[in-house]
């Protein structure tokens, strides 16, 4: 039999060797990541990418049990970080 933590360690080095592109956590993630699977392209204009925040919450107002009355947008570029709104 194969100890746990061998088999830990080799599925967290297999999946984190993966690149994405982009990310969701939570419940949500569930309903968002489709979304973005659709969508996403490389090199998206912060207008593009704002268009797809959009789509992505408008999935979760449809589908999501809770009501999520707002969120706070941030983007991370390299002059620091700013809040934004959509």
């Amino acid at each position: 039999m194969i100890p746990f933590g061998i088999i830990h360690l080799v599925l967290t080095l297999f999946f984190f060797s993966w690149q994405i592109p982009y990310g969701a956590h939570g419940y949500g993630a569930h309903f968002t990541l489709g979304t973005m699977d659709r969508n996403y392209q490389k090199n998206l204009t912060l207008d593009e990418a704002k268009d797809l925040l959009r789509k992505c919450i408008q999935e979760l107002k449809t589908r999501f049990l809770i009501n999520l009355p707002g969120f706070n947008v941030k983007v991370i570029d390299k002059t620091g970080i700013h809040e934004i709104k959509l």
